[in-house]
Parts: C-alpha cells; structure tokens; sequence
C-alpha cells in the first residue's frame, strides 16, 4: 500500500493491487452515479448494515455514500450526486493531472460525514467532472485516483476534492440501474446527454418552473431525435429519451 491521501478529513491509503470491479452506472433523472447496490432498495439497506463509511441517513444536505469493507476497511461502493451547477474551467489544465489506480483503504476503520461535490462540467469528450467547489482545483496539483472502470477520484494534493466519469454517456442507466455494458455509444446519445444536463441545471430552473416554451420545444426535440426508429440508436438512446419524456410530462402536462 502506497500514497497517504485524505478523504473529508478521514486517512485513506492506496492499495494499487486492487480495484472495485463494479461498473459505474450514471444514473441522470436521479442525478447519481453508483458503484455497487442502488441506494433506497433491499440489497442497499444489507449492503449499509455490513460496511462501514458515509450515508445520508438524517442529513438535511446532500451527503455522497463511500461504504467500506468493515473488516479490511478497503472501498466497495460509491453513490456520488450530480450536483445542478454548472461550472466552466477558465484553463483545461484545470482538468488535467497525473493518474494512478486503485482501491482506497480506510486507515481508521468507522463511520464519517461526506458532503456532496457542488458544480459540475460535462465536456464535449463525454467527460463528467464534479468538485467540492469552482475553485478546489485551481493552481493545484491533482492527482486523478481511478477506483472503478471510467470512475475517479480527485484529489488536490493529498485532499479529496471530487470526482470524475470518463465515457459517462456509456454508463448511462435508468432507474433499475440496468446497463447495457460495451454497447456502442454514438454522437447522438453524446449531444443528447449534453442537452438533458443543460436543461436539467440550475441556469434553467427559472425556466422549468415558468413552463417556458422554449424548455418544452428543447425536450420535445430531444426526445424526437432519440427516439428516431429509423436511426437504429443505442438502448441508452431510449433511457436517455425516456428521461427526457418524464421530465416533459411532471413540468408541462
């Protein structure tokens, strides 16, 4: 075991011989990405019961789940929110730092509070990249911690400031947490992913709320365009349309 780092204040080591092997599931309508069981269901609660680490049990304030092997106090899931800001780098560097992969270990093995990440940025690479704050990783060393396929945690220095989704058009599930893994991800499910995220952020509250026209015309066509039977799309194409159609229904019916 290598590399002391920090996470919410609790000692965390690397272990680089193992990793979760879970694939990551990005869950957009609930706003969430998941290793390991789907919050609020059966096997989530025994899951809680026979690990130790960080839930939102009775916070008033979005809390992200890291649970841990309460025996070898090595990590065996994740449920990290999607936070609604929208943040732009002013520089890419700001995205940018050394990478190394492994399991993190809790040094301390015991129950902590883990706020959730505040602004998020989905690039145009299908990269989703969520941070403690606009300015956690500014001018700062970053040391990306690969923790599962596609899924990272980000660290500044040795403190934990958030976390990032590589290919996260290709973990996109729907609410059983279902994904069809090595399925081809096309341009369409890419722009239509960047569309939902936009229009489900807080720029655009205002607007849900208002019904806007211009929001419904936005969904209508999102939901057109990913539903094209002749276009032969994706399955995640019609989880995303799904989504889509939802929100159309609980914001415009």
């Amino acid at each position: 075991m290598t590399s002391q780092l920090s996470l919410h204040g609790r000692s965390v080591v690397v272990d680089s011989e193992r990793i979760v092997e879970a694939f990551p599931r990005f869950i957009a309508d609930e706003k969430m990405v998941v290793i390991g069981p789907l919050p609020g269901r059966g096997e989530h609660e025994s899951h809680v019961l026979n690990t130790v680490g960080s839930v939102d049990w009775f916070s008033s304030v979005s809390v992200d789940e890291f649970r841990f092997d309460n025996r070898s106090g090595v990590l065996v899931s994740a449920a990290l929110h999607v936070p609604d800001q929208v943040w732009e780098p002013a520089r890419k560097s700001e995205l940018g730092g050394r990478s190394m992969s492994g399991a993190i270990c809790l040094v301390d093995i015991a129950d902590f509070f883990s706020p959730s990440t505040t602004v998020r940025h989905y690039g145009s690479d299908d990269v989703l990249t969520c941070l403690m704050g606009s300015g956690s990783a500014a001018d700062q060393e970053l040391t990306f911690l690969d923790i599962s396929q596609g899924l990272s945690l980000i660290f500044a220095v040795d403190q934990y400031v958030g976390w990032r989704l590589v290919d996260a058009s290709a973990a996109l599930a729907d609410s059983s947490g279902e994904v069809a893994v090595g399925e081809a991800v096309c341009v369409e499910l890419r722009e239509g992913l960047a569309d939902y995220l936009e229009l489900t952020s807080t720029s655009m509250v205002e607007q849900l709320y208002g019904r806007d026209r211009i929001v419904r015309n936005c969904l209508e066509r999102l939901v057109e365009r990913l539903s094209d039977p002749a276009a032969l799309l994706p399955t995640k194409c019609t989880i995303l349309s799904r989504m889509a159609d939802d929100l159309l229904r609980e914001w415009f019916d």
